[in-house]
């Protein structure tokens, strides 16, 4: 969501990548610091776009593991997050996804 910058989550997708993984990441804010976050991720291969989604936030891995946080609107550090390891749900969440990214603003 470029709020806060996740080393282990950075070197991860940079590692995917390498591997073929494609890579891609809806933003959910623009701050300064997470435009120049996104410009760095742009540049090494993740294919970024912006959305406005306030109060959540998802990980998909291979249509099989998903991660929903909820964020509390008066806190956003304030989250509950639920970690899935189904198939269907998963491939309902990356469905969404999808849907989000067509509809989400191109990053240049």
């Amino acid at each position: 969501t470029y709020e806060i910058r996740d080393y282990t989550q950075y070197r991860t997708m940079r590692e995917a990548i390498k591997r073929g993984v494609e890579v891609r990441i809806i933003a959910a804010k623009k701050t300064s610091q997470g435009l120049k976050w996104i410009k760095e991720d742009i540049r090494d291969g993740i294919k970024v776009r912006y959305y406005p989604v306030e109060e959540l936030r998802m990980d998909i891995n291979d249509k099989n593991q998903s991660i929903l946080s909820f964020i509390n609107p008066r806190n956003s550090r304030d989250r509950i997050t639920i970690f899935f390891e189904h198939g269907y749900f998963s491939k309902m969440l990356a469905k969404f996804f999808d849907e989000l990214w067509e509809k989400a603003e191109r990053i240049k």
